[in-house]
């Protein structure tokens, strides 16, 4: 093989990189454009919604659900769609299991309440208009108020005896921007003392 011929296949084989990185950079712009088209553009921070801070600990049923109750606002002339609630552990313990996720027009509870049905639990005292469907729709308002509550029912402690919350995230959009508010808590339920 000459100096030629051998100089001629490193200079293909720089050629071939230089392909490859450029399909990698294409593939990449596809890629995001997918994405784009999917979820819409991402918006900057927690966005125009807000979620309270709550603090509450006790006792709750061993066998059956309870009901956590987490405020949110945002301004009158904002329209937010809730696309999903989540819960991580905290303080030690693991987060309960996330049975439903409701709105709450009357703003007359925070924290942990149960049982969640009948007159003395949380559908009499927090809830006496009844709930409102949260998910994926824009966020019912409070005729005096921009905030509106989220009820979060979750399952019993199980085996290991108690939950904990020290997380809420709240993912919504506004339009086609999507946002992340996440606010920690402190929310602790155990089934004995």
């Amino acid at each position: 093989m000459t100096d030629t011929e051998a100089s001629g296949r490193r200079r293909l084989s720089r050629w071939q990189w230089a392909g490859i990185g450029g399909a990698a950079a294409i593939l990449a712009v596809i890629v995001a454009g997918a994405g784009f088209l999917a979820f819409g553009p991402v918006g900057m921070g927690p966005g125009p919604l807000s979620v309270g801070f709550v603090s509450s600990s006790g006792i709750v049923p061993p066998d059956d659900s309870t009901m956590i109750v987490i405020p949110v606002g945002a301004a009158p002339s904002t329209t937010a769609v809730i696309d999903a609630v989540g819960i991580r552990g905290g303080g030690g313990y693991h987060a309960p299991r996330e049975i439903r996720v409701v709105g709450i027009t009357g703003q007359s509870c925070r924290g942990i309440w149960f049982p969640v049905t009948g007159p003395g639990g949380f559908a009499g005292r927090c809830a006496p208009g009844g709930t409102v469907p949260l998910l994926h729709r824009a966020v019912p308002r409070h005729p005096a108020a921009a905030t509106i509550d989220i009820g979060i029912e979750v399952g019993p402690p199980g085996a290991s005896g108690c939950w904990g919350v020290g997380r809420v995230s709240v993912h919504y959009h506004v339009g086609h921007r999507h946002y992340v508010n996440a606010a920690s808590e402190s929310l602790s339920g155990c089934k004995s003392a």
